[in-house]
């Protein structure tokens, strides 16, 4: 038997009511400081409260859910490879099955696919890319799809939004995203909670 988890070690001595972990994870480029971890409940400050969408996780082992929908300048995908969803923390990207990832690269005036299957898109890029949980739509900020810069000869960077190799399909949704979402597991109710930040 494994661990416990720090949420669950907390709730099972009493320190906490619920073992709930709630993240917000902070911008750089945003200067705030302001990333937090909070155990037992969710920080009300750290989000809007009526945004906030209550998904089903399997008990998987891994915070999976599904996704609705995907959308590039508000243009549905329609059709997705895989609608399973990870969400890691420990992940700094955001990876999708090949054919979704390249739907939405094909979306955004000067993106290319590269021999790699790895994409670049202009570093001042201003695309809206937004995934629908739960019936809410949760964009990200087109900051949060840029790497780095690939030259200083070509206005391309690496994108963040790359390809997961993994069988069966499915999304990893990592930092890239979550900078755009406070989100909260429920390790008692198999949830995790969305919401847009504050």
């Amino acid at each position: 038997m494994g661990r416990p988890s720090p949420a669950q070690y907390l709730y099972i001595n009493g320190a906490i009511p619920e073992p709930v972990t709630s993240i917000k994870v902070p911008r750089l480029a945003d200067g705030r400081n302001d990333g937090e971890v909070t155990f037992g409940s969710l920080d009300s400050t750290k989000y809007v409260a009526d945004t906030l969408v209550t998904l089903s996780s399997d008990n998987s082992g891994y915070w999976r859910t599904t996704v609705d929908d995907v959308t590039v300048a508000g243009q549905s995908l329609a059709t997705l490879t895989s609608k399973s969803v990870i969400f890691d923390t420990g992940t700094s990207f955001l990876n999708g099955p090949l054919n979704d990832v390249r739907n939405i690269y094909e979306r955004i005036p000067g993106a290319v696919e590269n021999p790699d299957d790895s994409f670049s898109i202009p570093c001042d890029t201003n695309a809206v890319v937004a995934f629908n949980f739960g019936g809410r739509s949760f964009a990200m900020d087109s900051r949060d799809l840029i790497s780095y810069p690939l030259s200083t000869a070509s206005n391309l960077c690496a994108a963040t939004i790359g390809v997961n190799s993994g069988s069966p399909a499915y999304w990893t949704f990592g930092d890239s995203f979550l900078k755009n979402a406070y989100i909260s597991y429920n390790e008692k109710a198999q949830t995790i909670q969305l919401a847009k930040l504050a």
